[in-house]
């Protein structure tokens, strides 16, 4: 497994993974659309795919340069068949530091709280959870 900056890799490799995270969770709606979806990789400071041979298997993204945002959001996805195989904790920490080395000081992620592997996962990252919620998820947020 390697990692791979998404502004390296081909519109079809792109797609591809877009059409995987749509075919095993249609609801999954961080972004409008593919278009919307190739538009951030293109545009955004940091995306980091995972590769596993020829597959792309997983994504990081720390998004909210572009949005002017105040606080800068990482977002993850793992393929359902590469979860809970580590690949979300290597994700997060590289992401971690490279928001680090780009002088960020907090970093923030919205998570459904149905999701209790995930939550568990970013809790032992050392995020926490505040009172707000974001479009009905939780907010959690670290220190850098």
């Amino acid at each position: 497994m390697r990692l791979v900056r998404g502004s390296i890799l081909s519109h079809l490799r792109l797609c591809s993974f877009w059409d995987l995270m749509r075919q095993a969770n249609p609801e999954f709606a961080p972004f409008a659309d593919q278009n919307d979806f190739l538009e951030q990789v293109r545009n955004s400071n940091m995306w980091l795919f995972a590769e596993v041979g020829a597959d792309l298997v997983g994504m990081v993204t720390v998004r909210g340069w572009a949005e002017s945002w105040p606080e800068k959001v990482l977002g993850v996805y793992i393929i359902p068949a590469y979860r809970y195989k580590g690949l979300g904790v290597l994700l997060c920490l590289t992401a971690i530091q490279e928001a680090r080395e780009m002088g960020l000081t907090k970093i923030r992620l919205h998570v459904n709280p149905s999701n209790g592997r995930a939550i568990k996962l970013y809790v032992g990252l050392g995020f926490h959870s505040y009172p707000e919620t974001h479009n009905g998820e939780i907010v959690m947020r670290k220190d850098l």
